[in-house]
C-alpha cells in the first residue's frame, strides 16, 4: 500500500477518534459529573439546543461510514495485491507471493476489527446507560486498526521524483539523488522539466528541453511519459524556485511549486546556486523570498549562516536544512577521481598552466552603467574591452591555456534585454577561442572537469567563486573593488582570494595583484592566501565531507515515517 493511501486511512481513523470523544458525552446523567456541560457544548457546536439521541445516532453513523470506507479501501487494495500475486506465481517470484499472502492476512484481520467496531457503534445507539464501556472497546479496536494499517499492511516503495530543468544545474540535486537510489524501498525518478526562454518580456518564448544532456549515469524519464498527479510522489525535489516570476526562463504552470505541492507530501527546494560574498538580504533580497518558498516544505541551505539569512528574510526556521550543499558534494567527491576531458582540451591544453575564465550573468549589463563606460567608443562597452583584451593576451601564449565557461543563461539574459551587440561580441570571442591553439570553451553541463583541469580561476563576481574555493586553487576577481566585500554577514568571505588591479593603480594589500602577476603566481604554485581561503570555504559551506546529500535524504526519509 502506498504511503499516501495509508495516510488517508489513518486520517479517517483519527476522525473517528475525535467523534468518540463527543459520543461519550451525549448521554446526560449516564456517566461522570460534568457530562451535561460537555453535552451542551457539543449541542451548541452542532447548532442544537441539546445533545440527545439524534446527535448520538448521527455521530455513530458517521463513524460506521468511516469504518466501511477504510474496510472497502483495504479490500480493494487487497484485490490488486492478489492479482499481482497471481502474476508473480506465474513468473515464479517468491517475494511478491509472500507479500500478497501477508497483505491478505492483515487485510482480513483489519476488516474483521472494523466489523466488530461497527457492531459496538450499533450497541451504543441502543444503550440507555453509560456509554463509557462501549467507547473504551471502540477505542481499543480502533487502535488495533490504526496499528495494522501503519505496520501490518506491507508498504509499497516510496516514490521519489527529481525535477531538474537545466542539465548544468543538476549538481544542485545530484548527491541527494545518489543517496536516494541507495534505498531499496524507494522508486527514484529523474524527470527533466521543459522550459521556455523568454526574450523581451515575452510570456512564452522559445521552447527548450534538456533531457538528452544529462550524464549517461543518470537515467531520465520524459515529461510526456510521467503523470505527476497520477503517480503522486511521496517526495519531490526542485532547484527552480521562481515559478512564474523568472524573467529569463519559465517552466510550465504544472511544474510550479504551488501545483506540485498538491501532489506530494514533501516538496524540497535545493538551490541551483550557492550564496557567495554578498549578503542577499541586504543586496539581493529576492533570492531569499522567491515564490516557491511559500509552498515548499524544506529548503536546503549551505550553512547555518545562510539559514539565518533566510530566517531574517521571513522563511520559517523549521523549513531550513543545514546539512550542507549538494553542489559542494559534487566538487569534493568528483575531484577524487580523474574526470574525462574532451579531445580538444587534451590537445590544446597539454603541458600548459590552465586558467578557468568566467564572467557573471549580469556582467555586460552592470558595466554599461559604470563610469568607465564613458571612456569607451559607443559601439563597444567597457566590459567587452576588458574581455577582448584578456583573451587576446592569452591566445597563443606559450605557457598558459584558457578554459572559458560562459554562464549557461548568458545569451538568454542578453536577448531578454535586447543587447544584440553583446551577443555578436560573444560570438566573435567564441570564434577567436575556437581558432586558437591554447583556448577552449566549456559547453559541458558539468563544470567539475573544468575545475579539475584548471590551475587557477579568473572571474568577475559569480557563485562559482565560492565553489571553486573548495578546490584549494587560487582565485582572482578582476576589475573588482574588494572593499565592497567586507561584510561580517556575508555567507562566504572572499577576502583570501586575489583582486586584479589595473596596471596603473598601486597595490596596497597582499591580496591585490596585477593580472600578469596572478598568472605568474598560478604558474609558480605559490599561493600565500590558500590557508585562509580554505578556512573561508569551510565556514561558508559548513560541510565539506561530501555527505550532505546523504544527510539530507536520511532526514527527509525520517519525516515520512508514521
Amino acid at each position: 500500500m502506498r504511503r499516501y493511501q495509508k495516510k488517508q486511512l489513518i486520517e479517517l481513523a483519527n476522525t473517528m477518534e475525535e467523534a468518540f470523544s463527543h459520543i461519550e458525552y451525549c448521554r446526560p446523567g449516564a456517566g461522570e459529573a460534568g457530562q451535561a456541560d460537555q453535552m451542551n457544548k457539543v449541542g451548541q457546536a452542532d447548532g442544537m439546543s441539546q445533545a440527545g439521541d439524534n446527535v448520538l445516532v448521527s455521530l455513530c453513523a458517521d463513524c460506521q461510514d468511516c469504518a466501511v470506507a477504510i474496510g472497502n479501501a483495504i479490500e480493494t487494495l487487497a484485490g490488486k495485491e492478489a492479482q499481482a500475486g497471481q502474476t508473480a506465481t506465474a513468473q515464479g517470484e517468491q517475494t511478491a507471493r509472500d507479500r500478497q499472502a501477508a497483505y491478505a492476512e492483515q487485510a482480513a484481520q483489519t476488516v474483521a476489527l472494523l466489523e466488530e467496531l461497527c457492531e459496538q457503534l450499533y450497541f451504543i445507539t441502543q444503550e440507555d446507560g453509560s456509554l463509557k464501556p462501549y467507547i473504551k472497546r471502540c477505542r481499543g479496536l480502533l487502535a488495533k486498526v490504526t496499528y495494522g494499517i501503519k505496520y501490518g499492511l506491507p508498504d509499497d516503495k516510496l516514490e521519489i521524483l527529481f525535477l531538474p530543468y537545466k542539465a548544468s544545474m543538476w549538481t544542485a540535486l545530484e548527491s541527494i539523488w545518489q543517496a536516494a537510489i541507495g534505498y531499496e524501498n524507494c522508486n527514484v525518478t529523474v524527470m527533466p522539466v521543459p522550459y521556455y526562454k523568454l526574450y523581451l518580456a515575452e510570456e512564452k518564448g522559445e521552447f527548450a528541453y534538456e533531457g538528452e544532456e544529462f550524464p549517461d549515469c543518470v537515467p531520465t524519464v520524459s515529461y510526456k511519459e510521467y503523470d505527476i498527479e497520477k503517480a503522486r510522489p511521496d517526495m519531490i525535489f526542485i532547484h527552480n524556485p521562481y515559478d512564474d516570476t523568472n524573467t529569463l526562463t519559465r517552466i510550465p504552470d504544472e511544474y510550479h511549486s504551488q501545483a506540485l505541492k498538491q501532489h506530494t507530501d514533501l516538496l524540497v527546494y535545493s538551490p541551483y546556486a550557492n550564496f557567495g560574498a554578498f549578503n542577499p538580504v541586504a543586496t539581493h533580497p529576492f533570492m531569499c523570498q522567491t515564490k516557491a518558498l511559500q509552498y515548499v516544505d524544506y529548503v536546503v541551505v549551505q550553512s547555518k549562516k545562510v539559514a539565518k539569512l533566510y530566517s531574517d528574510a521571513g522563511v520559517a526556521k523549521e523549513k531550513l536544512l543545514t546539512f550542507g550543499s549538494p553542489k559542494a558534494d559534487a566538487i569534493v567527491n568528483k575531484l577524487k577521481e580523474k574526470q574525462p576531458l574532451p579531445e580538444e582540451w587534451e590537445r590544446k591544453l597539454a603541458g600548459r598552466c590552465v586558467i578557468l575564465f568566467n564572467i557573471s550573468l549580469s556582467y555586460f549589463i552592470v558595466w554599461r552603467n559604470r563610469e568607465e563606460q564613458k571612456e569607451v567608443p559607443d559601439e563597444y562597452s567597457y566590459a567587452m574591452t576588458v574581455v577582448e583584451r584578456f583573451l587576446m593576451e592569452m591566445g597563443g601564449h606559450p605557457d598558459f591555456g584558457l578554459i572559458w565557461r560562459p554562464h549557461p543563461l548568458m545569451k538568454d539574459m542578453l536577448r531578454s534585454r535586447g543587447l544584440e551587440r553583446e551577443i555578436e561580441f560573444i560570438a566573435e570571442m567564441e570564434k577567436l577561442i575556437e581558432a586558437s591553439e591554447n583556448m577552449v570553451i566549456d559547453r559541458n553541463a558539468d563544470y567539475i572537469p573544468a575545475f579539475q583541469r584548471s590551475d587557477g580561476f579568473m572571474t568577475t563576481y559569480t557563485s562559482l567563486i565560492s565553489e571553486y574555493m573548495i578546490t584549494g586553487k587560487p582565485v582572482a576577481l578582476y576589475e573588482w573593488n574588494y572593499k565592497f566585500l567586507e561584510d561580517e554577514n556575508q555567507p562566504v568571505s572572499y577576502l583570501h582570494n586575489y583582486f586584479c588591479r589595473a596596471a596603473e593603480v598601486p597595490l596596497h594589500d597582499k591580496n591585490q595583484v596585477y593580472r600578469q602577476g596572478f598568472l605568474e603566481l598560478v604558474k609558480s604554485g605559490k599561493d600565500p592566501m590558500r590557508e585562509g581561503r580554505m578556512e573561508d570555504a569551510q565556514k561558508g559551506f559548513g560541510n565539506l565531507n561530501g555527505d550532505a546529500g546523504e544527510k539530507i535524504f536520511s532526514f527527509l526519509m525520517g519525516k515520512l515515517q508514521f
